[in-house]
């Protein structure tokens, strides 16, 4: 058996952030803004392409307050006085974000083309989706059924959603 893992071994571990999905009357901007409050006091590698993208606004980012990291699902911090989390769709129903069915399908939907997503929640509501995209290896099909062909037993592990790493 060999088990190996998604980000990096069979992707190409560059992601871009593709899309800033606004919800709940929250502009893009917005949601962008804030988000980069949060991934300021982040080394993570989609945080850095938050932080790439909205070095590009004509103004900065607000100051987080009472930053914690949830290692492997998110970032709770204040903005304004008002809770602001980024992550995974798991440390969102967490913090008892209330996603409705058509965020969750859209989501979903999102995930399923290999998507990875993060959730953005204000003030105990979700504000955006942020998809990222991260390309497969050219040789990653090829290595795999080599390893197959050898009798292994092949694994793929991530963080990522059951979707995304399907």
């Amino acid at each position: 058996m060999i088990v190996l893992d998604k980000t990096g071994t069979v992707t190409e571990g560059c992601f871009s952030l593709l899309e800033i999905i606004s919800l709940d009357g929250m502009s893009e901007k917005e949601a962008l803004v804030q988000a980069a409050a949060v991934e300021a006091h982040s080394d993570h590698f989609l945080a850095k392409e938050i932080l790439r993208r909205a070095a590009s606004l004509p103004r900065g980012w607000e100051k987080a307050t009472h930053v914690e990291s949830f290692e492997g699902l998110g970032v709770r911090v204040m903005v304004r006085g008002k809770e602001v989390l980024l992550g995974s769709r798991r440390f969102i129903d967490c913090r008892r974000v209330g996603i409705r069915d058509e965020i969750a399908r859209r989501a979903e939907a999102l995930e399923s083309k290999g998507l990875t997503v993060v959730f953005f929640a204000s003030d105990g509501r979700p504000r955006a989706l942020f998809p990222f995209g991260d390309l497969l290896k050219e040789t990653a099909r090829e290595t795999v059924a080599a390893l197959q062909s050898r009798g292994l037993e092949t694994w793929l592990v991530s963080g990522d959603s059951q979707e995304t790493t399907r």
